[in-house]
This record gives structure tokens, C-alpha cells and sequence, in this order.
């Protein structure tokens, strides 16, 4: 019954009068749902007995590429999609070396996947991705916080949607 009200609230919250305080506290909400997902993603991981220490670089890989990709010139709604997918496929490619793995040697496996993802990406031409001072990933959506609160609200749903079947 909770979860529902909880629901309900998070779904009106981009329509309520905000006052001055708007677009602070989409973003706000915003960065809480993304966290949500981060911690579900984990959840659903971690029911299977397996500690990752990755999904930082998961994460890292798929904002990398989509600032990339809209660097190009690719437009956002092709642009998400792709890092995603590109995120994927590593994970894919993780997951099938280390998953045959268990406990600490797991966790240490994917520490050491996501310390090297760090490094690349800091050793990057600071022309192509920044350097050592990273870039800027461009508003997604245009800079419309109702719009990014929104697609993030039903990504979370979604995730939850994920976790749930994987009980």
C-alpha cells in the first residue's frame, strides 16, 4: 500500500508547484531515481550471491558514450539507446569471464575491470574525451527537467519491473 502511494507521489511530483526551488529540485529527484536504479541494478546482482564492484564503470562507459556520440552529432534519442547498448555489450563481455568466478575473487575481477575503465577513460586525449578532467555530458532532453525526471521515473520502473521478475 505504501509503494503505491510512493508511486503515486513520484509520479506528480513534476507537475507540483515548485515555486522558484523547480528546477533544483527535478534535478534533485532527478539524481535520487538514477540512484534508485544504480541500487536496484546492484540488488539484482547481489541476490545471486555475487558482489560486483563494476557497475561505476557500467555507468561510466554509458555516459561517456552518449557525451561521444551527441559530440558527433548524433541526436539524444539515437545516442541513449547506443551508449546503453555499448555499456551492455561490455557487461556482457565481464560477465562471461568472471562469472564463472565466485566471492572475493568476483568482486576483485570486476574492482579491477572498473579500475581500468577509470584509467582509460583518464588517459584519453583531452581532445576526444577531456583527459584526466573529463567532459561535460550535454543535457539530456534539451535541459527540460520534467522530461529527464520523467524518462528517469520509468527507467526506474522498469528496473524495478526487472528485479522483480528475477526473485
Amino acid at each position: 500500500m505504501a509503494a503505491g502511494r510512493v508511486f503515486a507521489l513520484a509520479l506528480i511530483f513534476p507537475f507540483l508547484p515548485l515555486g522558484d526551488k523547480r528546477e533544483f529540485l527535478l534535478q534533485i529527484g532527478f539524481f535520487t531515481l538514477v540512484a534508485g536504479i544504480m541500487a536496484l541494478s546492484w540488488d539484482i546482482l547481489a541476490r545471486s550471491g555475487q558482489v560486483s564492484l563494476a557497475h561505476a564503470a557500467f555507468y561510466g562507459l554509458g555516459a561517456y558514450s552518449y557525451a561521444l556520440l551527441i559530440k558527433v552529432g548524433l541526436p539524444w534519442v539515437a545516442a541513449m539507446p547506443a551508449a546503453a547498448l555499448l555499456a551492455g555489450l561490455f557487461s556482457l563481455v565481464l560477465g562471461a569471464v568472471t562469472m564463472r568466478l565466485s566471492g572475493m575473487y568476483f568482486a576483485i575481477a570486476t574492482l579491477a575491470f572498473t579500475e581500468v575503465v577509470r584509467t582509460v577513460i583518464q588517459n584519453l586525449p583531452e581532445s576526444v574525451a577531456g583527459g584526466a578532467n573529463g567532459m561535460l555530458v550535454p543535457a539530456l532532453l534539451g535541459g527540460n527537467s520534467r522530461g529527464q525526471y520523467l524518462l528517469a521515473l520509468s527507467l526506474l520502473l522498469l528496473t524495478v519491473g526487472s528485479a522483480s521478475s528475477c526473485v
